[in-house]
């Protein structure tokens, strides 16, 4: 299985999906709209899925892998509360692959340190 993101480039990066694949999004980091060729979707039957809510047993599942080390986020940066302006202003550069992470009590990043 690949992962790519949306690029920002004003279209779906669509050409890792084999055919009868499936693009799914859960975000607009690089916006609400991109350019879309349609012959992608059915000529190589494509489906395309927005994703907002998680099932129960999945996010069970998940939280169990990071628990088990089977699965790990990719963390872009991590800042403290007070820091916030800095983490607003890195994501609104939109150039950060993973997650942003900002907190409040240093001791709850510990479970998470290398």
């Amino acid at each position: 299985m690949r992962a790519f993101p949306l690029t920002g480039h004003g279209g779906l990066d669509l050409e890792a999906l084999r055919p009868g694949g499936a693009y799914v999004t859960s975000g607009a980091i690089a916006g609400p709209k991109v350019d879309l060729d349609l012959r992608d979707l059915y000529l190589r039957n494509l489906t395309l899925r927005g994703s907002g809510l998680v099932p129960p047993e999945i996010l069970r599942r998940l939280v169990r892998y990071v628990e088990e080390g089977r699965l790990s986020p990719v963390v872009a940066g991590v800042w403290p509360l007070e820091r916030l302006p800095e983490a607003q202003a890195a994501f609104l550069e939109k150039r950060h692959v993973g997650k942003l992470v900002v907190y409040h009590l240093p001791e709850a990043l510990e479970p998470y340190r290398g």
